[in-house]
C-alpha cells in the first residue's frame, strides 16, 4: 500500500524543474557551516579527509556524513528547490529518513529560527533526490533569511539550490561573533535518532543561542584515537563538549583514553572551556556507574589541579526522572524528547559559559 495515495500529506511535493535559477551550494552567495566541500573526496566533509583516514576506516567513511552541516542564505524567492546527489541511501530501521537523509529548512525571525519544512528523501532515493518547498511572501518583510540543515547521516556528493528567476539571493543571518562550539562523541552526538536534522542536541543548542558549532559525532567509531585527539586539540573553539563513552569498548579503555584526550586538548588550549558528559542512557545493571566515575575522575583531577574552565554534565540525571523511558528509541538513542532534555542540560552549562 502507498500511504501517499490515501493521505496527500505523506506525499513529497512535486518538483517543477527548470523554472528558476540554479546555484551550487558552494556559491559565494551562501554561508556554509559545519561542513566543507572537498574536490578530491567529491563531496562534503566534516573534517580533513587525511585526519579521518589516519583515525580509522569507520571515521573515514562517517566523515562524509553531514551531521551539523548548515547553509545560510537570504532570499525573496517564492520557492526553494534542492537537487541532491549522494553515494547511497542511509535507510535505517530505527531512525526516520526525515532525520537521517533529508534536509530541514528554518527561517530566522527576530533572532530565532522557526521551522519551515522538510525537503524529504524517499525510501527509493538511492542516488539522491530533488525536492521543493514553498516560501512565504510577505510584502512588509520581502527578503527573508533561512538555514538549510544537512542530513544527520547521509553523505552528500553535491547540492544545488534553485530560486525563482529574478529573486534576490544572498548571505543569511550571522551567528554570534564567537568561535564555534566543538562536539565530539558517538552516534548520540551525531544525532541518532532525531526525526529532523535540526533536532540533535547540538543543533537545538545552536538554534537557542545562535552559535555556530562543529559536530564530530561518529556512530560507533568515537574512540579517542591519537589522530583524532591531535585534531580536536587543534580546532579553535569557544567550548569543547565531549562524550564518547558508548564507543569505548569497555570501561578500561575509557579510563585509558578519557583523561589523556582532555590533557592533550588542554595543553593546546589552556583556557578553552571543556564540558564532560557521561552517557545519558544510564543503567544500574551494566557498567554505566563505572564509566560515569571515570568521566567524573577526569573532571575532579582538573578541578584539583586548579582548572576553572571545566564542567561535568551527569548523564545519570540528564533525561530526568519523569518520562525518561520515552526519551530513547531503543534504550540508547534519544528521541526528539531525549535530545530536548539533553539540550536543556548541556545548554544550561553553555549559557553560564557563553552568557
Amino acid at each position: 500500500m502507498d500511504i501517499s495515495k490515501l493521505d496527500k500529506n505523506f506525499a513529497a511535493e512535486k518538483v517543477n524543474e527548470g523554472e528558476g535559477v540554479l546555484f551550487p551550494a558552494t556559491d559565494k552567495r551562501f554561508s556554509l557551516y559545519g561542513v566543507f566541500y572537498d574536490e578530491a573526496a567529491e563531496g562534503f566533509l566534516r573534517m580533513p579527509n587525511e585526519v579521518a583516514k589516519k583515525t580509522s576506516d569507520g571515521v573515514f567513511q562517517l566523515n562524509r556524513q553531514t551531521s551539523g552541516g548548515r547553509l545560510r542564505f537570504s532570499t525573496d524567492s517564492s520557492f526553494l528547490r534542492i537537487y541532491v546527489k549522494w553515494n547511497s541511501l542511509d535507510d535505517m530501521n530505527h531512525m526516520p529518513l526525515s532525520g537521517s537523509s533529508s534536509f530541514t529548512l528554518t527561517e530566522t525571525i527576530k533572532g530565532q529560527e522557526k521551522f519551515v519544512g522538510i525537503l524529504r528523501s524517499e525510501h527509493n532515493s538511492y542516488e539522491g533526490f530533488n525536492a521543493e518547498i514553498r516560501l512565504s511572501a510577505k510584502k512588509e518583510d520581502k527578503v527573508r533569511t533561512y538555514t538549510l540543515w544537512f542530513p544527520l547521516y547521509n553523505d552528500v556528493k553535491s547540492l544545488a539550490l534553485e530560486f525563482a528567476e529574478g529573486a534576490f539571493v544572498g548571505n543569511g543571518a550571522e551567528y554570534r561573533k564567537i568561535l564555534p562550539v566543538l562536539y565530539y562523541g558517538s552516534s548520540i552526538t551525531q544525532g541518532g535518532c532525531a526525526s529532523r536534522a535540526d533536532h540533535s542536541y547540538s543543533a537545538l543548542i545552536s538554534k537557542r543561542f545562535n552559535v555556530d558549532f562543529i559536530n564530530l559525532g561518529f556512530s560507533g567509531n568515537a574512540k579517542a584515537e591519537e589522530a583524532i585527539s591531535e585534531y580536536l586539540a587543534s580546532v579553535l573553539c569557544s567550548v569543547f563538549v565531549y562524550d564518547y563513552d558508548h564507543n569505548a569498548p569497555d570501561a578500561e579503555y575509557l579510563a585509558a583514553t578519557h583523561e589523556r584526550l582532555f590533557l592533550q586538548f588542554r595543553k593546546a588550549q589552556p583556557f578553552t572551556p571543556v564540558v564532560f558528559l557521561s552517557r545519558p542512557d544510564y543503567k544500574e545493571e551494566d557498567d554505566s556507574l563505572k564509566r560515569r566515575e571515570i568521566v567524573l575522575k577526569t573532571y575532579d583531577h582538573a578541578v584539583k589541579a586548579g582548572d576553572k574552565n571545566v564542567w561535568f554534565v551527569d548523564g545519570k540525571t540528564i533525561l530526568g526522572k519523569e518520562g525518561w523511558r520515552e526519551c530513547t528509541v531503543d534504550g540508547v538513542h534519544p528521541t526528539d524528547l531525549g535530545f530536548m532534555r539533553m539540550a536543556n542540560a548541556v545548554g544550561k552549562v553553555l549559557r553560564s559559559i557563553l552568557g
